[in-house]
């Protein structure tokens, strides 16, 4: 993986946290398996604000619709 993926990956597990700081109740919805053996797929939301859309609006997520993985950035 590209330094400069590991970067936003850091940065958009400080956005996590901050985004979660102080709630005590989450919302998660959208609950499903994934294609690999053990991985839970859904949506996590808290007063209202989907934190996967937070993640996309800010820069550090983008949809996924299946396929290959693309790259972010190049190094």
């Amino acid at each position: 993986m590209p330094e400069c993926e590991k970067k936003l990956g850091q940065k958009a597990t400080n956005f996590t946290q901050r985004w979660l700081k102080d709630v005590e109740t989450v919302q998660v919805s959208n609950v499903r398996k994934g294609k690999y053996a053990g991985r839970a797929l859904g949506s996590i939301s808290w007063n209202g604000v989907d934190l996967g859309q937070a993640l996309i609006k800010s820069g550090l997520a983008r949809e996924y619709h299946g396929g290959k993985r693309k790259p972010w950035c190049k190094d």
